[in-house]
């Protein structure tokens, strides 16, 4: 009996489904697609993707026939009516064409169309690299559909960005089918939980179909939750090639993957940019210091005090090492050109790193493409061995600490003889601190000793989206607090910032009970691994260590209690993520220790672990200590 009903639930969802999405054709709009108000695992939506689908052909080049039709559904969803079409048009490699566009309302019971003037669709430059169709829909408001085709040309065949299902709104159908008329032989690239499950143990697919797709905005811990959104990337393996003057017969030729003439485009043009004489110039007004590293923060510095980045990324450059010396600002590319000359007429070893930025997208090393670039840095090796990233155009930081923005998995050293890619790993960044609190004439005096480097050193941290601002941490004792002074300063060679915040309570007025909670809690808790499974890697923002004592005095007349099966230590079988807390009554105080380590910021395997970990320090950080009055 309920084998039987789960079977007639599936044939439900199927039929509804089927009665909001018929086979859908151009300006024919349903009754359920009128009646539809909100997407069920996506209340809050502003709109949904009732319906799209992509049909390429492969035949000289991929075309694809793309059509959209969306729904509004609240006065959120009407910037949907803004539709920016990005391709990639250097060198012609991508277009856009036989774009066709209109608005559907019901008024007064009838359809009613509203075109979409082919004269307000505008063809604008993104980058040196990107353009855009842009184009906006007429008369949308709560209620419109409105629908869109176009034809997209890409001469590229290596490395195709084949189709994505997941998008700003959720999707309700998403269908992709592909006819490759040519002898080119694919692999298929599965980005995704729903398209990875969805292709498992099939062979041989053209087309792909999903259903129910949430919006993107939803994925969390990602560096870049559109370039991780369910999709389908395709990587040329190899081709038949004929052989014989007749061309009767054929073998199979592999597709190596080769940066070699990438990189040998790219050493060109920063040699052609680079001047010795200029980097000897600069060079020679920095002064050395005692040793390498005093040597690389007086570049920096000078770097930090002298020059200015314009705001614009590019890989490519727009002044010559000179004028960039006068000029005093320049692209990142510019800027950081002239400090890896500056750094070798300093004798230091130094490579240029192609990146991609986290908001521009993870890079695939298996093919060798430009357009995944958007960055240049400098990789320096110091005399141990050691390395350390340097951005010219973002130095808010101190040395060995880029901007985050930067570590995005891989990057490509530029070297025109060699294909060497590098892991990008940030630099661990350590807060310690103690909070002291002292029971005087009914009140009490609490004392924050704080201690920080790295990126807790910078208040501000402007993250990409999908990544939350960890929070900070809090005071232990639940009670308002006035501060009555703050000293800070920077500490000694190992660069630490130092804090000093003294501050009071209210008088406790006889208050019969005090929580004394984890100030770690706000931290700990927002890492929420809400996925019951996970494909994608965990991103996380940067490693860090926090290092947490309190101590607080018990006033005469009260008790303390602590929870049983309080003090804790978690951690994974790698030790890369470990959580510790415990507490003890000593001397007429509660003294209680903390510590949390997150020691990477990608994490790509045992995601089951990881889960388990954070639920249990969740846990184990909602315990708090009270103070009851006797």
């Amino acid at each position: 009996m309920r084998t039987n009903l789960f079977f007639l639930l599936i044939i439900f969802s199927i039929t509804s489904f089927a009665q909001l999405n018929p086979k859908t054709k151009w300006g024919d709009v349903s009754q359920a697609e009128i009646d539809y108000k909100e997407v069920s695992f996506e209340k809050d939506a502003g709109a949904v993707i009732v319906y799209e689908e992509g049909k390429a052909v492969i035949s000289g080049s991929i075309q694809t026939h793309v059509y959209r039709r969306i729904k509004i559904l609240n006065e959120r969803g009407i910037e949907a009516a803004n539709q920016q079409l990005i391709y990639y048009s250097h060198k012609a490699i991508e277009d856009i064409k036989n774009i066709k566009a209109q608005t559907i309302n019901i008024e007064n019971g009838k359809t009613i169309t509203y075109p979409v003037d082919k004269n307000s669709i505008f063809d604008v430059t993104v980058n040196e690299y990107y353009n855009a169709k842009k184009f906006t829909f007429p008369n949308v408001k709560v209620g419109s559909i409105i629908e869109f085709e176009y034809i997209i040309t890409d001469q590229n065949l290596y490395l195709v960005d084949a189709w994505r299902f997941q998008h700003e709104y959720p999707s309700l159908f998403s269908r992709y089918d592909i006819n490759n008329e040519m002898r080119l032989d694919y692999t298929s690239l599965m980005i995704g939980e729903k398209i990875v499950q969805f292709s498992k143990g099939k062979k041989d697919l053209s087309n792909w179909t999903l259903i129910n797709v949430p919006s993107y905005i939803s994925l969390g811990f990602l560096y870049n939750p559109k370039d991780m959104s369910e999709r389908i990337v395709f990587q040329l393996r190899g081709y038949m090639k004929s052989q014989g003057f007749d061309g009767s017969s054929s073998s199979y030729q592999d597709v190596l993957s080769n940066w070699k003439e990438l990189n040998e485009e790219m050493s060109n043009h920063f040699n052609s940019i680079v001047s010795n004489a200029v980097g000897k110039e600069i060079a020679s007004s920095i002064p050395s210091g005692n040793n390498e590293r005093e040597t690389l923060t007086n570049v920096y510095n000078h770097f930090k005090q002298n020059y200015k980045w314009n705001n614009f990324y590019s890989i490519e450059a727009r002044q010559t090492n000179r004028e960039v010396q006068k000029s005093r600002a320049g692209n990142s590319t510019d800027l950081n050109l002239l400090l890896n000359s500056v750094l070798k007429s300093k004798d230091f070893k130094t490579d240029l790193v192609l990146l991609s930025t986290r908001d521009h997208g993870k890079i695939v090393t298996s093919y060798p493409y430009l357009g995944q670039f958007n960055l240049v840095i400098n990789l320096v090796t110091l005399s141990d061995g050691s390395t350390l990233l340097l951005d010219a155009s973002d130095l808010t930081y101190e040395v060995g600490y880029p901007p985050l923005r930067n570590f995005n998995h891989y990057g490509l050293i530029v070297d025109p003889k060699n294909e060497r890619f590098i892991s990008l790993h940030p630099l661990l960044s350590e807060y310690h601190s103690t909070q002291n609190y002292v029971f005087r004439d009914g009140k009490y005096m609490l004392t924050r000793n704080e201690k920080r480097n790295g990126y807790f050193k910078e208040k501000s941290i402007d993250l990409p989206k999908g990544i939350e601002k960890y929070n900070p941490q809090t005071n232990a004792l639940d009670l308002l607090t006035t501060e009555k002074k703050r000293d800070s300063k920077n500490a000694d060679e190992n660069n630490y910032e130092m804090e000093r915040i003294m501050s009071e309570t209210a008088p406790i007025n006889n208050s019969s009970f005090m929580g004394v909670e984890n100030p770690l809690l706000p931290i700990l808790s927002s890492f929420q691994l809400k996925e019951p499974t996970r494909e994608r890697a965990l991103e996380f923002n940067f490693p860090f260590y926090f290092k947490t004592d309190v101590i607080v005095e018990i006033p005469e007349g009260y008790k303390a209690e602590i929870p049983q099966d309080f003090n804790s230590h978690n951690k994974t079988k790698a030790n890369d993520l470990v959580y510790f807390q415990s507490a003890e009554l000593k001397d007429g105080k509660i003294i209680m220790h903390y510590e949390f380590l997150l020691q990477k910021a990608v994490y790509d395997q045992n995601y089951p672990e990881i889960k388990s970990f954070f639920e249990k320090s969740n846990q184990d950080a909602s315990k708090a200590v009270l103070l009851k009055k006797n």
